[in-house]
C-alpha cells in the first residue's frame, strides 16, 4: 500500500470517527477533539512527506554525483584510448558501465520520488483545507447552537408569563358587570310594568265613573221629560 493510499485511508477513517462522535452531547468538545486529532494526523503526514522530499534530494545528489563522475570517466577513457593503455581503459569501461547503471537507477528514483512528493504535497494541502473547513464548520454550528439555546430560553421565559389567571379575573369582572346591568334592566322593566298596570286600572275606574255619570244623566233627562208631559 502506497503512502498516499495510507494517507487517504487515514483521513477517511478519521472522518468516520468524527461523524460518529457528533452524536455525543457536547458538540464543542467533539469539534475540538476532532480538529486537534486532525492536526496531529496532519503533522504525522507532513513528516512523512518531508521524508519523501528528503529522499528525493538524496536521489538528486546521487544522480548529480554519478553524472559528474561519469563525465570524468568518459574523459579518462578517451585519454586511455589515446595513449593505448588497455588495462586502464578496461577498468574505466567497467567504471563507466557501473556509473551508467547508477544514473539510470537514480533517474528512475528521482522521477518516482518527485511525483510522489508532488502528490503528497497536494494531499497535505487538501488535508489542511479540510482542517480549516472543519474549523469554520465548528464556528458556524456552535453559533447556531448558541442561537437555538437563546431562542429556547426566551420561549421558556415567555411561556412562564401566563396571563390565564388575569384573563379569568377579567372574565369574572365582565360577568359581574353584565349581571348588574341585566338586574338594572329587569328593575326598569318591572317598574314600567307596574306603572302600566296602575294606569290601566285608573283608566278602567275613570271609564266606569263616566259611564255611571252618563247613565244618571239619561235618567234625569227622562224624568224631566215625563214631568213636562203631566
Amino acid at each position: 500500500m502506497s503512502f498516499l493510499t495510507r494517507l487517504a485511508n487515514l483521513f477517511r477513517g478519521f472522518l468516520s470517527l468524527f461523524v460518529s462522535g457528533l452524536e455525543k452531547s457536547s458538540p464543542q468538545v467533539v469539534y475540538e477533539n476532532a480538529i486537534n486529532a486532525m492536526i496531529k494526523k496532519f503533522e504525522i503526514a507532513r513528516n512523512a512527506v518531508a521524508s519523501i522530499i528528503a529522499n528525493r534530494q538524496v536521489a538528486e545528489q546521487r544522480l548529480k554525483k554519478a553524472q559528474t563522475e561519469k563525465e570524468q570517466v568518459d574523459r579518462d577513457l578517451d585519454a586511455a584510448v589515446n595513449v593505448g593503455d588497455e588495462e586502464l581503459g578496461t577498468v574505466l569501461i567497467q567504471k563507466q558501465e557501473q556509473l551508467a547503471g547508477i544514473i539510470t537507477s537514480a533517474t528512475a528514483d528521482l522521477a518516482r520520488l518527485s511525483s510522489q512528493a508532488d502528490e503528497s504535497k497536494a494531499m497535505l494541502t487538501q488535508f489542511k483545507s479540510e482542517i480549516e473547513r472543519l474549523k469554520a464548520e465548528r464556528d458556524e454550528q456552535l453559533a447556531r447552537q448558541a442561537t437555538a439555546k437563546a431562542q429556547i430560553q426566551i420561549q421558556d421565559q415567555l411561556s412562564g408569563l401566563s396571563v390565564d389567571a388575569e384573563i379569568r379575573a377579567l372574565d369574572n369582572v365582565r360577568e359581574g358587570i353584565n349581571q348588574t346591568v341585566a338586574k338594572a334592566a329587569l328593575n326598569s322593566e318591572m317598574a314600567g310594568a307596574d306603572v302600566d298596570e296602575r294606569l290601566k286600572k285608573l283608566r278602567q275606574t275613570a271609564g266606569t265613573t263616566n259611564a255611571s255619570a252618563k247613565f244618571k244623566a239619561l235618567q234625569a233627562a227622562r224624568a224631566a221629560s215625563e214631568n213636562k208631559t203631566l
